[in-house]
C-alpha cells in the first residue's frame, strides 16, 4: 500500500453502528462514530454535551457515542461486530483475565468545540489491573480527538507522574 493510501486509511472516520441504551430507564438509539470528524462531534452534541468512548489501541480506533448510553450497552454491538476484542468487557462477562484492558480504554468526556475534553474513565476500571502498559506507549494519534494531550492526562488521572515513564 503506498503512503497516500495509508494516510487516507488512517484518516478513516465514519459512523459505525447504532446502539440502544435503556440503562437510565428510557430506551434510546444512538449512533457510534469511529474516529469522529468535526461534523460527527456536532451531530453528537445535538443529543448531549457528554460522550462515552472506547479506544482500541491495537487498531488505533476510537468509538464515540452520546453519554446517555452506558459503556456496557455500547460495548455489546462493538464486540458483535468484532471491533473490540473481548466479550469480557463492561459487564458482558466480568472475567478480566483475557488481556482486554491491555489494548482498550473506556472513558467519558465533554464535547468542547469539535474535540473531547476527557473527564474520566469508566467505573469498570476500578476492577482492572494496572494500565501502565498502554499508557507508557506513544499514543499521539489520539491527540487529534482530545482538547489536551490524551496520554499525559490519563496518566495524571491514574495518579502517575510523567517522571514514572522516563
Amino acid at each position: 500500500m503506498d503512503r497516500v493510501m495509508r494516510f487516507l486509511s488512517y484518516l478513516n472516520e465514519d459512523y459505525v453502528a447504532n446502539i440502544t441504551g435503556s440503562h437510565w430507564g428510557n430506551k434510546k438509539v444512538r449512533e457510534v462514530f469511529v474516529n469522529p470528524t468535526a461534523k460527527d462531534m456536532r451531530d453528537l452534541k445535538k443529543f448531549n454535551d457528554d460522550v462515552r468512548f472506547i479506544i482500541n489501541f491495537k487498531t488505533k480506533k476510537i468509538y464515540v457515542w452520546d453519554a446517555d448510553v452506558v459503556h456496557y450497552e455500547g460495548a455489546i454491538p462493538l464486540y458483535n461486530m468484532k471491533l473490540i476484542s473481548s466479550k469480557e468487557a463492561f459487564g458482558i462477562d466480568y472475567n478480566f483475565g483475557s488481556g482486554f484492558w491491555d489494548d482498550h480504554f473506556a472513558g467519558i468526556g465533554e464535547i468542547i468545540g469539535n474535540k473531547i475534553e476527557y473527564t474520566g474513565y469508566s467505573d469498570t476500571y476500578h476492577d482492572i489491573p494496572d494500565p501502565k502498559g498502554w499508557i507508557s506507549k506513544d499514543q499521539k494519534w489520539l491527540d487529534r480527538f482530545f482538547t489536551e494531550p490524551f496520554i499525559p492526562t490519563v496518566r495524571n488521572d491514574f495518579g502517575y507522574l510523567e517522571s514514572d515513564f522516563k
